[in-house]
């Protein structure tokens, strides 16, 4: 009788040491963050606020409207065109190693002093299904004859599909030969970028 209850609390405190491990090391992975602050001229400042990083981590900064930077903590950005902007943080290893990545979605009602408002707006794109199997329809309300460009990109930045002419009539594009995961489309006419997060999902 000793042995048998001897062995299950010899079972049940490696259990436990088992879960007091595994938290200790989810609690030590770095984790990216950050805050941002909106300005009424369409400059938005944005500070990383990351966890559990290393002394000399570095931050790539993707602002959701084709402009980045690279190594700062923090940085600000000025937006040429009101809308929302998927904002993008990743946090790299002195070596290259991506530790985490985070995104925000970025509010700017307001523009600089001389800059024209967007010929298309987020209201105007239209895009499903989202999540989508493989083909993706893109329609954007655009006026008169106008065009727009759109590019896909992963949530590292790296582009992998080009538009280079998105016509009001809008078009159906094949997303099958890409991996599962979280995307992001960005569709720019004239001065507007309006951004969409895409999700490409498979049974």
């Amino acid at each position: 009788m000793k042995t048998q209850i001897h062995k299950k609390f010899c079972q049940a405190l490696a259990g436990l040491l088992f879960l007091a491990g595994f938290s200790i090391l989810k609690a030590q992975y770095p984790v990216a963050d950050f805050t941002f602050t909106v300005h009424a001229n369409g400059s938005v400042d944005f500070t990383s606020v990351s966890t559990n990083t290393p002394a000399n981590v570095s931050c790539n900064w993707n602002f959701g409207d084709g402009a980045s930077t690279n190594s700062v903590q923090s940085t600000s950005h000025t937006y040429t065109a009101a809308g929302y902007y998927a904002a993008l943080l990743t946090i790299w290893t002195p070596a290259g190693v991506l530790l985490d990545s985070v995104y925000k979605s970025i509010p700017v009602t307001a523009i600089a002093a001389g800059i024209h408002e967007n010929e298309i707006t987020s209201r105007d794109l239209l895009v499903y299904p989202n999540p989508v199997n493989s083909m993706l329809h893109i329609s954007a309300d655009l006026p008169g004859t106008s065009a727009a460009k759109a590019r896909i990109s992963d949530l590292s930045g790296k582009e992998i599909t080009f538009i280079p002419e998105l016509t009001g009539g809008g078009m159906q594009l094949d997303l099958s030969q890409y991996a599962t995961g979280t995307y992001v489309l960005q569709v720019v006419s004239g001065q507007s970028v309006v951004t969409r997060k895409i999700v490409i999902a498979r049974e």
